[in-house]
């Protein structure tokens, strides 16, 4: 099925062409003469157009593709669009849309732009062109997690957001595993050279700390002991001093009173004498005033010496009250238990630091083994992502090109970046794809000829000659022998 008459009015740039199309038709002429605009009425034919492609000026733009078997037309005003399908016989197509959807393939590809395009646009050209999509719903299905992505959008485009997600966490989780196997190490250093926990530590240290209060409880009685034996010895010496003075001065006062010559009696005798004889007064009172003072001095030695021996009985009864000489030796042997308690201690306490430096590299150690594991979980979704859904996309859109693979940002064919293919390699590949997306119609469009260097336009116009479809060129320059000039919108020559 091909176009056997092409017929432009009034649309974008052309103001009137008539064409009839041979196998490969070159437009040429100045830029901004109207070249490109035959090849997108061309697509506007086929898929449509909005009403903004009326001539600047005019009121109607009007396409007619003449085909072996079929008549197509569109009309557009500043209001409205139509299109219709006839058959050879006259017949009118109900849904002509739908007909002409089915007949033309993918004109967003354009197999020059696709072969000159730096590698990360030629990646996105096929990827356009692919007619193979991918949801979201089966990528978080397959992935088994969320993976920020639209709904849907082109397979390997699809794919490819996946395999970045998966592939910036995979370098974040080794990242975190390169730290924790970095901080094991290091937490490792701090341990004598091979080092192994020691078991029950725990129960030892938490009995050494038992024995170790119970020492120092019984420590703390022996010193209380000790300082109240200090006390009752200096208490024992000022008692037993007070108490040499006081039977001293008894013994002084005893004495004192046992040589006093009168007695209670004769007091009382001299004192009715005194009575009786007044006369012999003076001598009874000297008498009297003689007696009374020796029996004064008697009475105040007794109460002295009743006093001292009170205070010895006090004395000897708090003497026998103190206790005995302290024991140094129960002590220095308590503090000795408790050093070496101490010690003991020391070492279950160095231990513990050690084991609770041991479980920190456990821990970390773990925590490597997790994330080693989540890399190489992620890494199998990289490697899906990345390589083989690719693959089964591409398999899927049935390109005829054995080997066609996209790795990174490089279209390949059998592993070889396209720009290290051969010319002819290239531009088979190249007019491969665009023959594959043409569908029905045996059509395809190339913008801008004029950027290929003469190998590579040999090359295509050799291939473009040798297979069933029609080709419509654009090229800057002066029209060559069979070529059609297209100058001021309108075509000089057909």
């Amino acid at each position: 099925m091909k176009i056997l008459k092409l017929t432009v009015k009034d649309f974008l740039g052309i103001k009137e062409a008539v064409i009839a199309p041979g196998k490969i038709t070159v437009l040429a002429g100045k830029n901004g003469q109207g070249k490109t605009s035959i090849l997108k009425a061309i697509e506007a034919l086929f898929k449509g157009a909005p009403l903004s492609v009326v001539h600047q000026g005019t009121e109607r733009a009007e396409i007619i593709a003449e085909m072996e078997d079929i008549r197509v037309s569109r009309v557009w005003t500043h209001k409205t669009t139509s299109v219709a399908v006839k058959d050879a016989r006259g017949f009118t197509r109900t849904a002509p849309q739908g007909f002409l959807d089915g007949l033309y393939g993918n004109f967003a590809f354009n197999p020059l732009a696709f072969l000159l395009a730096e590698p990360k646009k030629r990646r996105e050209i096929l990827l356009k062109a692919m007619d193979v999509t991918a949801t979201k719903e089966a990528i978080v299905a397959d992935a088994g997690e969320d993976v920020p992505l639209p709904p849907s959008g082109p397979a390997l485009e699809m794919y490819g957001e996946a395999h970045k997600f998966f592939y910036s966490r995979r370098t974040e989780v080794n990242r975190r595993l390169k730290a924790k196997l970095a901080a094991a190490g290091e937490v490792l250093k701090k341990l004598p050279e091979g080092y192994k926990p020691v078991e029950g530590i725990e129960a030892m240290a938490a009995a050494t700390r038992e024995l170790i209060s119970d020492k120092e409880t019984e420590i703390a009685v022996l010193e209380a002991e000790k300082k109240a034996a200090e006390r009752a010895a200096q208490t024992r010496v000022t008692l037993e001093d007070a108490i040499r003075v006081d039977t001293n001065s008894a013994e002084a006062y005893r004495a004192t009173a046992a040589g006093c010559p009168f007695t209670n009696e004769e007091w009382s005798l001299a004192e009715k004498r005194v009575q009786d004889l007044r006369a012999e007064l003076a001598v009874a009172e000297a008498d009297e005033a003689a007696i009374r003072s020796a029996l004064q001095d008697r009475d105040r030695a007794t109460a002295k010496a009743e006093e001292a021996e009170a205070r010895i009985v006090s004395s000897k009864a708090t003497l026998a009250a103190l206790p005995g000489e302290f024991d140094t030796e129960a002590l220095s042997l308590a503090e000795t238990v408790l050093a070496g308690l101490k010690g003991q201690r020391k070492d279950c306490d160095d231990e513990q630091a050690r084991q609770r430096i041991w479980n920190e590299h456990v821990v970390l150690r773990e925590e490597a083994q997790d994330a080693e594991n989540e890399a190489g979980n992620l890494s199998a979704l990289v490697e899906r992502f990345g390589s083989d859904l690719p693959a089964k996309a591409l398999r899927e859109a049935k390109l005829p090109v054995e080997g066609l693979a996209i790795d990174g940002d490089n279209v390949t064919v059998g592993g070889i970046i396209i720009d290290q293919l051969s010319t002819e390699e290239q531009m088979r590949v190249t007019l491969s794809i665009a023959r594959a997306m043409a569908k029905e119609l045996p059509l395809v469009c190339v913008d801008g000829i004029e950027r290929l260097d003469d190998e590579h336009f040999a090359e295509f116009t050799k291939q473009a000659a040798s297979d069933g479809f029609q080709y419509f060129v654009t090229r800057v320059g002066t029209p060559r022998e069979g070529e059609i000039e297209v100058a001021a919108g309108k075509v000089a020559a057909g």
